[in-house]
């Protein structure tokens, strides 16, 4: 009765429980945990263990090496093809001070080990989620207070450049300077566009189409021994984006590609293809928590290069960071944000001398038509009219005033100034019958500038206001324009692009708001 009990007990446990001699030959197996391995009870009694577990035994046996040497050893791995079990040897004394053999018991902790890689894949993806939103409101507010900077800059070498001659030996420095804070301002807008600040202009686009209206350039863009190649599928559906910045993700992808190929020979190829991204496939790429499963078109771009570690491809995407040299490394980190904004996902596999590939997923768009917006009346611009316009001027930045404040008066404006969001609507209360224009900054202490726009316009309906930020037009804008704003103006600008802002807002104000403007 009691080798029964104990019979049952072995049978019914949730375990592997096994038994060899000293030459490793099976001679007794038990445990409900046989199961998972397609076995039974006593099955394999007879047999070598090596024979038994031979497509699973190598990494094990220098695990059962040591415990035939008389040490007892635990450990975690697999018995079987999808099946993990935590394992325990314990070595048998025969009472003579030899070893007679070893017992072995195995847990099957498959769920349990499951478990804890979703949980810890799950932690990954949080922890990427939060470092990218951390380096992302890095990048926004470096960004704008960049922006400020340059307009200061690319005013005051505008406003120079207004007030000497074409021949003055100056001209030329100071179109550099010029050029320079512009190129400064594509910068910032690499920065918001990582940061998902730098909303796109959304239409319908055909990638084939942009793939193959950059080829030239891409070809220019590579080293010398270095070899395009394209594999384009035919009939792709459209997408909703902005083809810009879909050219800007294929030109970093493949220049990224082309420095790790270096001076070698290789080559780069870019494909396009149609792919059903599930859920499971969703959670192994980056991505905005906006994104969703579903038909998306695929952008790979496949390099021949160096290939990157685990490590390394754990960073590629963090502005800034780079294998070559500093000052680098926000091409990138540029691709990762366009894919957000356009809510996409992106992935990279690679491996140290097997080269690298991006895969870019763009969700495909439905069938409906774009619909382009009505063409803009005719009206007059700046400069025509009224020689004098006031227009109060509305920022927190000294310098950004003083140099729009002259700006403004090289354009005939007399200009009243304030520095915060409060100020600016007592001012506009104060002098509302002569204000022609308010430009104001979108970002402001006290009252932002959307607020700022709405009070204005319930002091005077037909006030003009023109909304001035570092951010694009519509995400700065949102639902102003709707409501009523007159313009928006970019930051940095120099004075041609504040005329065009005038004349942009006399063209879409009401017609007595209008001849106020000009």
């Amino acid at each position: 009765e009691s080798e029964a009990r104990l019979r049952a007990v072995i049978d019914e446990a949730p375990v592997v429980l096994f038994a060899l001699d000293r030459a490793g030959t099976i001679t007794f197996s038990g445990g409900k945990g046989l199961a998972r391995l397609g076995l039974e009870p006593g099955l394999r009694v007879g047999q070598p263990i090596g024979d038994a577990l031979a497509r699973t035994f190598a990494p094990a046996q220098a695990y059962f090496d040591r415990a035939f040497a008389g040490e007892p050893v635990a450990w975690t791995g697999s018995l079987g093809d999808d099946a993990t079990f935590e394992c325990r040897l314990m070595p048998v004394a025969d009472g003579r001070g030899g070893l007679a053999g070893i017992m072995g018991v195995a847990i099957d902790v498959t769920e349990r080990k499951q478990a804890e890689d979703a949980r810890l894949a799950l932690e990954r993806r949080l922890l990427e989620a939060q470092k990218l939103e951390s380096l992302g409101v890095l990048a926004g507010g470096i960004a704008h207070d960049f922006n400020n900077l340059l307009v200061s800059v690319l005013g005051n070498a505008s406003l120079a450049l207004g007030e000497l001659p074409s021949h003055a030996p100056a001209c030329e420095a100071l179109r550099r300077i010029e050029r320079a804070a512009r190129r400064g301002s594509e910068l910032t807008r690499e920065m918001l566009a990582y940061a998902g600040k730098d909303t796109i202009a959304l239409e319908r686009v055909d990638v084939n189409a942009v793939v193959a209206e950059t080829s030239d350039l891409l070809s220019v863009s590579i080293g010398s021994k270095v070899a395009m190649a394209y594999d384009l599928a035919p009939g792709l559906p459209a997408i909703e984006g902005d083809p810009t910045q879909i050219r800007q993700v294929i030109m970093n992808l493949v220049i990224n590609a082309s420095e790790a190929i270096g001076g070698a020979e290789g080559t780069i190829t870019v494909c396009t293809g149609v792919v059903e991204l599930g859920p499971e496939a969703l959670r192994d790429t980056l991505h905005p928590p906006e994104a969703a499963p579903g038909p998306h078109v695929c952008v790979e771009v496949r390099d021949t290069g160096c290939g990157m570690d685990a490590a390394t491809a754990a960073k590629v995407f963090d502005p800034f960071f780079s294998t070559k040299f500093t000052g680098r490394g926000l091409g990138l980190a540029t691709v990762l944000g366009v894919v957000r904004g356009h809510r996409g996902a992106l992935a990279v596999t690679s491996a140290p001398g097997q080269g690298t590939t991006f895969r870019v997923y763009l969700p495909a768009a439905g069938a409906a038509a774009r619909v382009e917006p009505p063409a803009a009346a005719g009206a007059p611009g700046p400069g025509e009219g009224r020689e004098e316009r006031t227009v109060l001027l509305v920022d927190d930045e000294e310098d950004v005033r003083a140099v729009t404040a002259h700006m403004l008066e090289r354009l005939g404006c007399s200009v009243l100034q304030a520095g915060d969001g409060r100020e600016g609507v007592d001012v506009f209360r104060a002098h509302a019958r002569r204000i022609d224009a308010v430009i104001v900054d979108l970002t402001l202490p006290r009252l932002s500038g959307d607020r700022v726009f709405r009070e204005i316009r319930t002091i005077r309906p037909d006030a003009c206001v023109i909304l001035m930020s570092g951010y694009s037009d519509e995400k700065a804008t949102g639902g102003l324009a709707e409501a009523g704003l007159a313009g928006f103006l970019r930051k940095p600008f120099s004075v041609a692009d504040l005329e065009k802002a005038l004349g942009d807002a006399a063209r879409a104000a009401p017609p007595s708001a209008a001849n106020a403007i000009c």
